[in-house]
């Protein structure tokens, strides 16, 4: 981040208005687009699909609402899902990693989600030029969006926004082992499968999403698993350690 469009704008102090907003947008929107996700597995193994921050913003922003439109119509007038709570969630959840970089989420749900402390920090840092009024609106909801964070709000939408990505892990982690990428089947496969079961029971529309994929992940950990030594040697060939292979 450093020397770019958003941290002169931060080391300015000036606030954000009509004339400079496009500025700012901009500088955010370049930076997203710089921050490769899930960059590490390629030290370890490979990922077929190099998809950055602002890529990955729009299309969970994107499945969000979908996913809340088709969750809705099970849901009864007075217990609707808040469609436009969800898409500033959905653009905000990751405005942080501009400062903090990316770490995949197995990692982060390893480490018990500490990071989110720092995430949190981080957003309020970016949103700090806007009014205060837009500051806290956004604020509270990125904070819906943290659950390792001590300030986490605990909300349908909240619940539901976490489930959106573990769907949108899940649909990676085929996608890769489909391409022969069978490292991205457990922590994935194995861990979000499971979690999706669960918030499938508060939003029952998930389960049409996932389940038609379960038979194939299982095959898909039953192969990585039967191959994780040869994983293993060729993670130690790129200068790693055994102890250290995260799958």
């Amino acid at each position: 981040m450093e020397n770019s469009r958003s941290e002169k704008m931060l080391k300015s102090g000036r606030e954000i208005n009509l004339g400079n907003l496009f500025s700012w947008l901009q500088g955010i929107a370049e930076e997203l687009g710089t921050i490769v996700r899930w960059k590490d597995r390629e030290k370890i193994a490979g990922q077929s699909v190099r998809e950055n921050d602002l890529q990955h913003i729009f299309k969970a922003t994107l499945l969000t609402i979908v996913c809340a439109i088709s969750e809705n119509a099970f849901r009864s007038p007075a217990d609707q899902l808040d469609i436009g709570e969800l898409s500033i969630m959905a653009i905000g959840h990751d405005l942080g990693e501009i400062i903090e970089g990316d770490d995949p989420h197995y990692q982060k749900v390893d480490n018990n989600r500490k990071k989110d402390v720092n995430e949190l920090a981080a957003f309020r840092r970016m949103v700090s030029p806007l009014p205060q009024k837009v500051q806290e609106r956004l604020i509270y909801a990125v904070r819906q969006t943290l659950p390792g964070c001590g300030e986490y709000i605990d909300t349908k939408e909240a619940r539901f926004f976490n489930a959106i990505e573990n769907l949108m892990y899940v649909k990676r982690a085929i996608h890769e082992c489909r391409l022969g990428n069978l490292h991205f089947a457990p922590k994935c496969l194995e861990r979000d499968t499971k979690v999706l079961k669960k918030h499938s029971k508060e939003f029952p529309s998930l389960k049409a999403l996932y389940e038609p994929y379960l038979e194939e992940a299982s095959k898909h950990l039953k192969n990585f698993y039967s191959q994780r030594e040869k994983y293993i040697d060729e993670f130690i060939k790129n200068g790693g350690k055994e102890k250290d292979f995260p799958f």
